[in-house]
């Protein structure tokens, strides 16, 4: 039985650090989440990201960052390569494409892009932001998002409602009316961007913020909560998508082509999830503060124990179907928090 004392206090601890991806269809398989081990909980940087080409043999990339350096790990066969970047900020998303490329984006604007053996700077002008999020129908049509840096440099402005464009081999500027309306007084954070294609994606953000594409312009879309943000979105096709996100209590939301609608509330509802994914069909994975991980199947959820007491900000199912979790402080100066759980055998340490 879950101890909800010695999870309360977890909570209360992560969040003071830290201050500062309807019922749905039965699955047709479903993943013994009790499976997953820890690799490891004290790695050198806060991993904040994974990405996989969901290929046989594929590679996973998890990335983050510590120390004045981004960090990309990637996984593939059965050993890691901690790839040099070039990057001096946090990474805080990856997106990539089966062949290639692999895309990153972080902390003061950073962006960048491996391609065979070589990673190229892609230098954007929003250098007092976070670039959260990033995703692209090829790797020539690229969105990425983001909001203010609060440890921007001392003459560097933080900026919010941050929305990029990689076209013609450079990013841009995208400008969105229902953005540039705001009061000044509103909150500017765009958390996530995912898509299906050229003509379909979704933005989440604070204050409920949903932001859907249609090839031509990007339109609001009411979720359902103008109080709490959403803080990551992931989908299987353009009419079945899901975001999460809440302050003090989960929400998860689902997309099926022309509303969003609440999913059944878990029995454990922790404090700040960050993570999502939609795997099988009808199986949808999350994480949160505190080692929070857990997998919602038709109506029913499946939590396990936490393994850790960090905090997971992304979750993944890779090509063969096993589920990985990133996450570590990132408030803290200390690089030292790193935490990767998968339940995929044969894989060591970074």
């Amino acid at each position: 039985m879950r101890s909800s004392p010695k999870r309360a206090a977890l909570i209360a601890a992560f969040a003071l650090a830290c201050t500062d991806d309807e019922t749905t269809p039965a699955a047709t398989n479903t993943l013994d989440l009790k499976g997953a081990k820890i690799l490891s909980e004290s790695l050198d940087a806060a991993y904040l990201s994974i990405w996989s080409d969901r290929s046989g043999g594929e590679s996973v990339w998890v990335v983050g960052g510590a120390g004045g350096r981004g960090r990309a790990l990637e996984w593939k066969g059965d050993a890691w390569t901690d790839h040099e970047t070039g990057i001096d900020q946090r990474l805080w998303w990856v997106h990539g494409f089966q062949g290639g490329p692999v895309i990153v984006v972080g902390e003061g604007g950073v962006a960048g892009r491996f391609e065979g053996s070589q990673w190229t700077p892609t230098p954007t002008d929003a250098v007092g932001s976070i670039l959260y999020g990033v995703w692209g129908a090829t790797p020539d049509d690229l969105w990425a998002v983001g909001g203010p840096w609060s440890r921007a440099p001392t003459g560097v402005t933080p900026e919010g409602d941050i929305v990029l464009r990689w076209k013609d081999d450079a990013w841009s500027r995208f400008p969105i009316p229902v953005l540039d309306g705001k009061p000044a007084s509103a909150q500017k954070f765009l958390f996530k961007v995912w898509g299906t294609s050229a003509d379909q994606a979704i933005i989440v953000g604070s204050s409920g913020l949903a932001l859907h594409w249609d090839g031509a312009s990007w339109r609001q879309e009411p979720t359902g909560d103008t109080a709490s943000p959403l803080f990551t979105v992931s989908g299987r096709a353009a009419d079945d998508a899901y975001a999460i996100g809440g302050f003090n209590d989960m929400r998860v939301i689902h997309w099926d082509g022309a509303t969003w609608s609440p999913l059944p509330p878990a029995a454990f509802s922790p404090a700040l999830t960050q993570g999502i994914f939609a795997g099988e069909p009808g199986a949808v994975y999350v994480g949160g503060i505190s080692g929070y991980f857990a997998q919602l199947v038709g109506s029913s959820w499946t939590e396990p124990e936490p393994l850790t007491a960090a905090g997971f900000h992304a979750v993944w199912i890779d090509g063969d179907g096993e589920f990985w979790a990133a996450g570590g402080d990132i408030m803290s100066d200390d690089p030292s928090t790193g935490v990767l759980v998968t339940t995929r055998t044969g894989v060591v340490s970074p």
